[in-house]
């Protein structure tokens, strides 16, 4: 008996563009150009549940470059799902600023929205991104700088959620009922 060894041919995956581009159009998008930013941003995310935290900033570069005026929504989108897959053996960190990144070398003229994106989902990683983010593009630390201070104020000027320390208006709380005030008529 003669064996005979035949090549076995391995298509290879397709490109990150290729896999948004077909993503969109199973949204029912003519294409990718003409797609509604809630079509892309749903396919986007469709693709990049399924990848590991590594691929993300290549999937990020190809999106921003399909579509950069959706940069700053791709950016929240990624690390999002980055920070809702958060595991003790990935360092999320690392991850976001690999996804900030990309996001400023594919379009580095819209720092300051990628950032004020990037600090509304991950707030506490402030001075790591735009650490990143200045070294990534350095040309437009003036636009980055400008983003994370406006990130912070509108963190500060968001209502809290645990309504006011004035006892006058507690927020929208129940009034308290007590053996020594009983509830009112």
């Amino acid at each position: 008996m003669v064996l005979i060894a035949t090549p076995r041919v391995v298509a290879a995956p397709p490109s990150p563009s290729t896999q948004l581009m077909q993503a969109v159009a199973k949204t029912g998008a003519a294409n990718i150009e003409t797609a509604k930013p809630d079509q892309i941003l749903h396919a986007f995310a469709a693709v990049l549940v399924k990848k590991k935290p590594r691929d993300f900033a290549t999937y990020v570069t190809a999106a921003v470059e399909l579509r950069p005026d959706l940069a700053y929504k791709m950016v929240e989108t990624a690390l999002t799902i980055l920070k809702l897959n958060q595991s003790k053996k990935n360092d999320l960190l690392k991850w976001a600023n690999a996804v900030i990144v990309a996001a400023l070398q594919a379009d580095p003229y819209d720092a300051d929205p990628i950032i004020r994106a990037a600090l509304f989902v991950l707030p506490d990683a402030k001075d790591s991104i735009v650490a990143a983010a200045i070294k990534a593009a350095p040309d437009q630390e003036l636009f980055i700088l400008r983003g994370a201070g406006e990130a912070e104020t509108m963190a500060f000027l968001q209502s809290n959620p645990f309504g006011s320390i004035n006892p006058l208006n507690y927020g929208g709380a129940e009034p308290v009922n007590s053996p020594e005030q009983p509830p009112g008529p």
